[in-house]
């Protein structure tokens, strides 16, 4: 059986933005999913619920997972509230892990507070 690898989209992405990176990963022997889930609208802990039920079914064994963005926080966020997860390893492309200047300033602002819904939570 090949490896999982869960993939999670950044902000404003859907899971188009992931295709090319499941295309490569398939070549290399992975097996990809792409994870979509909605980014500004919606309940971050049910994103996160969710992610640990699709990631949990992907047991036994290793499973990988790779977040662009906000998918990446997402994937630490699911890691803090579920340590029992499949072992694997985990890659954050571009995620703000040290917090987003930008991100603070749209969510303080009432005419850009919807840019980042409830990413900014």
């Amino acid at each position: 059986m090949t490896t999982p690898v869960l993939l999670l989209h950044g902000l404003w992405m859907g899971r188009p933005a992931m295709l090319y990176l499941r295309r490569r990963l398939r070549d290399a022997g992975f097996a990809p999913l792409i994870h979509g889930y909605p980014t500004i609208v919606g309940d971050p802990q049910r994103v996160i619920d969710e992610l640990i039920g699709r990631w949990r079914g992907l047991a036994p064994g290793p499973v990988h997972a790779i977040g662009h963005s906000l998918g990446g926080l997402t994937l630490l966020a699911a890691l803090a509230q579920d340590a029992d997860l499949p072992p694997g390893r985990i890659l954050c492309l571009g995620s703000p892990l040290a917090g987003s200047s930008v991100a603070r300033r749209l969510a303080r602002s009432g005419w850009t507070r919807w840019a980042v819904g409830q990413a900014a939570a």
